[in-house]
């Protein structure tokens, strides 16, 4: 992420909500707050496919509380992207990376 221009901001941020795992800006005025989920197998679905609504809102809840007790980001633009990573005994890890996942 970080060759494609994102740095590291805040990592494992938790609070009463939940925890985000990477806070990373893209520009001067843009905080990126990511999940990252992975998975062994696909039987189940893929690590993307455990990003429910209701991690969603739980995520948009954590973030939102990030920016309450950061008045200086308040303003800056935001958008939450997913990673998942997918591994499993026959094959290498795959890595996919969704940009402004949801809203």
């Amino acid at each position: 992420m970080e060759s494609q221009g994102l740095r590291m901001f805040v990592s494992n941020f938790s609070c009463k909500f939940g925890e985000i795992d990477l806070i990373m800006t893209a520009n001067a005025q843009t905080l990126v707050f990511v999940e990252v989920r992975s998975r062994c197998e696909q039987v189940y679905g893929s690590a993307l496919d455990t990003v429910t609504a209701g991690k969603q809102a739980k995520l948009k809840r954590t973030a939102e509380l990030f920016l309450l007790a950061r008045p200086r980001y308040q303003h800056f633009n935001c958008r939450f992207d997913v990673v998942g990573i997918q591994t499993n005994s026959k094959h290498p890890e795959r890595i996919t990376w969704i940009r402004n996942a949801f809203y």
